[in-house]
């Protein structure tokens, strides 16, 4: 049945037309700044500026103002009519990217209380507007502060907004300011007189309605690259030194949102996105398809949970977009969907841990026999190894067979845990001091490995390994690839110490 489901997608003439458009690459994919707030405000600033070799002139720049009157209820009556009619003329439009707000206001002013980047403004722009029946032209100000991932900054209490709006209204005192604060989602500006637009409504009302009016090649190019990237999930590239990267859609055509919700209706889509979830991401997907699923799921078997996770590895995009723009799992937290895309490489290697019988190597744990993620399978591991050699080793031995250097992770700890590879006692909950198998009284440290106690009566249902005499087993964090790969390494190099036991790639 899975494998006539995965045929069925996957011959489907949509979802070849959703594979085609998600694996193009894009002039920002190619160039990997996808998410880069800077290149975002870059290409809005060539949109808007009439000068620009889009040949589309002042429609861009009009489209938008046309999108903010239609937001701003308070803007002056006779312009916000002009402005959503389009009944008027544009001249001497200056635009730019980065400008300095020292520009507008003495440095020495008070508010001015923000580093360097944080005085630049994203996109500013000065124009002439002449409404109809007159033949004076009226000053237009406006600022753009562009955010796709970062949050406003502040200083003290002082918001960067405010500050821009205190320097900017003092500095065009007499003419119009339009102030706009440009996001994906519905935060809002701390300063009110900041209109929030979103990117949805950026690609609605201006991007989208322009598609047809374009003539130029290279201006088709960008515009339409533009769209899909806004469209394609795509990992945060703004800040290369953040340690947890997160996946993102800006904003999704009506066209495309409807693709994707046929596919959804394609027979056995659902299950197989829902069971795809679980074997690519095991518990954490928990929140996203909820607590039933996970239990209609939890007996997947090797081979299940292998052909899915290649499903999902396959199709990683059309997926994503699908639970971004669909509510496919009602019974899930829809921010779980965000939470769950945050990703640091992710690994999705499965491991088989394995004892020797005999001339044949069988799972170490009939509980544990199929594929296992590096932390189930690091785990498993240590119980079995504890298990083969139980009260053979004292506790300063067991530390120096498992030195604290296989695992980084433990380098900067900021929290405490149980000291070393120990099964512990019957308590639910972390102690002040637990007892080994070997009757060692063990105290809590903060410089040793770390674990999770697993509740008894739960067998099996934590996913990290218990002993069939009741006593619970004890999780070492192995989250890391290159911590995981450093006790592979130490396994293998250690063969007197670990002879019969071994972690083998699945």
């Amino acid at each position: 049945m899975l494998e006539k489901d995965i045929l069925r997608i996957k011959n489907n003439p949509v979802y070849q037309e959703l594979k085609s458009y998600y694996s193009r690459s894009t002039i920002f994919s190619a160039l990997g700044i996808e998410r880069n707030e800077n290149r975002h405000s870059a290409f809005l600033c060539w949109l808007l500026d009439p000068k620009s070799d889009h040949q589309l002139g002042v429609e861009p720049l009009k489209k938008f103002l046309a999108l903010y009157a239609a937001t701003n209820e308070k803007i002056d009556t006779q312009l916000r009519a002009a402005f959503v009619t389009g009944r008027y003329d544009v001249e001497n439009v200056e635009i730019g990217r980065e400008v300095t707000l020292a520009r507008f206001c003495d440095d020495s002013y008070a508010g001015l209380m923000l580093n360097e980047a944080q005085k630049r403004l994203d996109i500013w722009s000065e124009l002439s507007v002449i409404l109809p029946d007159s033949s004076e032209s009226r000053r237009i100000a406006m600022v753009i502060e562009n955010k796709i991932y970062s949050k406003e900054s502040k200083m003290g209490d002082t918001y960067q907004t405010e500050v821009y709006h205190d320097c900017l209204s003092t500095y065009y005192e007499n003419e119009t300011l339009l102030e706009v604060f440009l996001t994906p989602d519905g935060e809002e500006a701390h300063c009110p007189d900041f209109i929030h637009l979103t990117y949805q409504q950026l690609l609605d009302d201006v991007l989208l309605p322009l598609t047809p009016l374009i003539t130029s090649e290279h201006a088709g190019l960008f515009i339409n690259d533009y769209i899909r990237n806004l469209g394609k999930p795509a990992l945060d590239d703004d800040d290369n030194d953040k340690k947890v990267k997160t996946y993102s859609i800006l904003a999704t055509s009506q066209e495309e949102r409807s693709r994707l919700q046929q596919m959804l209706e394609t027979e056995g889509m659902k299950q197989v996105l829902e069971k795809a979830l679980i074997a690519a991401y095991g518990v954490q997907a928990k929140n996203v398809v909820g607590k039933e699923a996970m239990e209609r799921n939890e007996q997947m078997s090797a081979y299940e949970t292998a052909v899915l996770t290649e499903f999902w590895n396959d199709n990683t995009d059309i997926l994503k977009a699908m639970l971004y723009n669909l509510d496919i799992f009602p019974e899930g937290d829809k921010n779980a969907i965000k939470n769950i895309f945050k990703e640091n490489n992710r690994d999705t290697t499965k491991y088989f841990v394995e004892k020797k019988s005999g001339d044949k190597w069988v799972p170490a744990d009939a509980n544990f026999n199929r594929p296992l993620a590096k932390g189930r399978a690091a785990c498993v591991f240590f119980a079995q190894w504890m298990a083969m050699h139980e009260g053979e080793f004292t506790l300063e031995q067991v530390r120096e067979i498992f030195p604290l250097s296989i695992n980084q992770y433990y380098n900067n700890l900021k929290w405490e845990f149980i000291d070393t590879l120990i099964y512990g006692s019957d308590s639910d909950s972390l102690m002040a001091e637990a007892i080994n198998k070997a009757g060692q009284r063990i105290e809590i440290a903060s410089d040793k490995w770390d674990f999770y106690p697993i509740k008894l009566g739960r067998r099996g249902r934590c996913g990290f390994g218990y002993l069939e005499d009741g006593n619970m087993a004890v999780m070492p964090k192995m989250w890391r690839k290159e911590d995981f790969q450093r006790l592979l390494e130490y396994i293998e190099a250690h063969q007197e110490i670990f002879c019969g036991l071994r972690i083998r790639q699945a």
